[in-house]
């Protein structure tokens, strides 16, 4: 018989780069597999402070809107707007924060019930119900940026957003739109400041009904965490 061959260091160098190649190659496969071939495209970015709300249109104070922020968000910008926001995008900003601002107002989102972790950031309803209370840390811009246009007065020739008001009475609830809401006083002490903000559509809040039962939906909250802190001040609770 025929005396076998020898094989140079080259070849088997070469073999052995063919069959890691095949390997690899069957790991990408079925990778692409597992993955449904679907491509991965990274979404646009748009900032929620260049879009702007359809003022003309927002909810009537007092209106039940949704769970999340997200939702009122688009229920406050123009339909236009959202329409018009390429398919692969997502609206950029803070979503743990509570202060949002968009082109032509500032959204303030308050949910009551959180917990005492929160303390130093507690919301409490003043005069019935009339005002609320809005703790701004100065060290996070879009907290300082809320206050300074709050303290612009009526002659400014700086334009003076709306603010406009979301509560919630827990976690758990829908957010209702409360308005606009304006200045009323505010005290600095440790770099925060505890904002007083006056309701200027309380009226309207007060009378209007949603609920099954009759009773404004605004009313219910204010009656709720007013007996909340008041036990918790006297220690009952």
């Amino acid at each position: 018989p025929e005396l076998p061959r020898k094989i140079s260091d080259h070849e088997r160098q070469l073999a052995r780069m063919m069959r890691r190649d095949k390997l690899n190659c069957n790991d990408t496969t079925k990778k692409s597999i597992n993955n449904n071939d679907a491509p991965r495209y990274r979404k646009n970015a748009i900032d929620l402070n260049q879009l702007t709300g359809d003022l003309s249109n927002l909810p009537s104070p007092g209106e039940m809107l949704s769970y999340t922020k997200e939702s009122c968000i688009a229920r406050v910008l123009r339909n236009e707007v959202m329409a018009a926001l390429p398919e692969n995008s997502y609206l950029r900003y803070n979503r743990r924060g509570g202060v949002i601002e968009i082109g032509n107002a500032w959204l303030l989102f308050v949910n009551f019930g959180v917990g005492r972790a929160f303390h130093k950031y507690r919301n409490e309803f003043k005069d019935g119900g009339r005002q609320v209370t809005f703790v701004v840390n100065l060290t996070r811009y879009e907290d300082s940026a809320l206050l300074q246009n709050l303290l612009l007065p009526e002659t400014s020739v700086i334009y003076r957003k709306h603010v406009l008001l979301f509560i919630r009475g827990s976690t758990n609830d829908k957010f209702l739109y409360c308005g606009t809401v304006t200045h009323f006083s505010h005290l600095e002490q440790e770099g925060l400041v505890n904002v007083v903000l006056q309701l200027d559509d309380f009226e309207t809040l007060s009378s209007s009904t949603e609920n099954p039962d009759g009773i404004p939906v605004y009313s219910q909250i204010v009656a709720s965490q007013t007996s909340m802190y008041e036990d918790a001040n006297t220690g009952t609770a």
